[in-house]
């Protein structure tokens, strides 16, 4: 899968990883040390390159 992120209040989705296995488990450390946020997720199949047709999107709060 293509995994793409949004943090707090970005607008544009990043790459975040390509992931061939299940779950996948965001590791990176909270923008601002000890502040909750918000991230937003939404992948795409992957075929040597992403079908770009998006999941639903997930927002889940880090470090709360």
């Amino acid at each position: 899968m293509w995994i793409e992120n949004q943090v707090a209040s970005e607008t544009d989705w990043k790459q975040l990883a390509i992931s061939t296995s299940s779950p996948y488990h965001d590791s990176r450390p909270l923008k601002v040390p000890g502040r909750p946020e918000k991230r937003r997720y939404r992948v795409s199949y992957w075929d040597d390159e992403p079908t770009r047709v998006w999941s639903p999107v997930v927002e889940v709060a880090f470090g709360a």
